[in-house]
């Protein structure tokens, strides 16, 4: 017998799973939601960076569709003025910028992302 090797957890406080988007420790902070297994979202993991790499920038979160931990929140229509988990649909990518823990601006679609993060 070979005891396998373990690697250490890793805590990723970038990566969130969806059930904590409401409650973030930040004051105002953005989530980007997507499924981050599709090709076209390699982009939106690239303007992430591009944001956190900007001299003033708030928290930004990420949360993996494909994760089968989010997948309860993928739906046929969005819901922009969800103010819970249970509320959220998404349809395609997506950013929430939160104030107090309320979701205060629903951005759909990659170019509008852009435009929000200024990247």
């Amino acid at each position: 017998y070979i005891k396998p090797e373990v690697s250490p957890a890793v805590i990723s406080y970038e990566n969130s799973l969806v059930g904590s988007i409401f409650n973030k420790i930040d004051e105002e902070y953005y989530v980007m939601l997507a499924d981050f297994s599709e090709n076209n979202n390699i982009v939106l993991s690239s303007l992430g960076a591009k944001y956190k790499n900007k001299d003033e920038h708030l928290p930004i979160y990420s949360v993996d569709l494909s994760n089968p931990f989010n997948k309860g929140i993928v739906g046929s229509t969005s819901n922009p003025s969800a103010q819970s988990v249970s509320e959220l649909s998404i349809n395609e990518p997506t950013l929430i910028f939160f104030k107090d823990g309320k979701n205060y601006r629903y951005i759909v679609g990659i170019d509008n992302i852009k435009e929000e993060l200024d990247v």
